[in-house]
């Protein structure tokens, strides 16, 4: 089985990659934004009756980045680049900070 880290998970299809990849054996790392969307994955865990690690991985975070190095190194064996974040409106009136982040 494999150690697979999932970014995005705390909705749709990354939610539901990180459930049934815990169904089928594998190792998940659910790595969420912001610890608020561990709410919603506790339960689902719960009523699938799986259980995996949930981090607060935001990759524009070195310490982030550091924490979850340190934390599972080398044994990540897939990544699974679910998140995502969108900015809507006329590209002239969209701050840059917001369009780099974007990007």
């Amino acid at each position: 089985m494999k150690t697979i880290l999932i970014t995005g998970p705390g909705s749709g299809l990354g939610k539901g990659a990180a459930l049934g990849l815990a169904k089928a054996g594998h190792t998940v790392v659910a790595a969420v934004e912001d610890l608020a969307q561990t709410e919603g994955l506790d339960a689902a865990k719960r009523a699938d009756k799986v259980e995996f690690d949930v981090i607060k991985l935001n990759i524009l975070d070195q310490g982030d980045i550091e924490a979850a190095r340190w934390a599972y190194g080398d044994r990540i064996d897939i990544l699974v680049n679910n998140a995502a974040i969108g900015q809507t409106g006329p590209i002239a009136e969209i701050p840059m900070d917001l369009i780099r982040k974007v990007i």
